[in-house]
């Protein structure tokens, strides 16, 4: 029993490595250009539940690199990545919806997803331009949603003085 025990204590300590490793060859064949490992690598850990793998697999669908360019799963992979807190997919996916690119046009989903990744600095010019287009109801229905997600409290003294709305 205790030999049993053993392997599979060694073995859970190799595989947290072995995810890493992935990640790491996934990540240096996007940054090479090589995008359809890229593609498989980011796969496999989006798979396992990575928000970054998630994220990134929804840039190659996106941007039709590694695969064929299909906004709706990109969507679909950001959102899961932005569910689980990761900041550059809420950008990902407030651009696509803005854009209405692989879901429908709704500006008031675009700023949710900007608003609440406003730390960001893309996020924050993002905003800006966006609440240019926004009627106030928009505004408004656009912050009680990004409440109601992450219980969010918009507080804009503390932002920068173009995001007031």
């Amino acid at each position: 029993m205790q030999p049993l025990f053993f392997a599979l204590a060694i073995l859970a300590l190799l595989l947290p490595r072995a995810a890493m490793a992935d990640l790491a060859s996934a990540k240096n064949a996007y940054a090479e250009g090589d995008f359809q490992t890229a593609f498989l690598g980011f796969q496999a850990l989006a798979e396992e539940g990575d928000n970054f793998a998630q994220n990134r697999l929804g840039m190659l669908y996106r941007d039709g690199k590694g695969t064929e360019q299909n906004f709706e799963k990109a969507a679909g992979l950001f959102r899961k990545a932005a569910e689980d807190g990761f900041i550059s997919a809420y950008w990902n996916l407030g651009r696509l919806y803005e854009e209405g690119l692989g879901t429908e046009q709704d500006y008031i989903q675009a700023f949710k997803w900007y608003y609440l990744g406003r730390t960001r600095s893309q996020n924050a010019h993002a905003l800006r331009q966006l609440r240019r287009k926004m009627s106030p109801l928009q505004k408004a229905e656009a912050k009680n949603l990004a409440r109601d997600l992450w219980g969010v409290r918009p507080s804009f003294g503390s932002m920068l003085p173009a995001l007031r709305l």
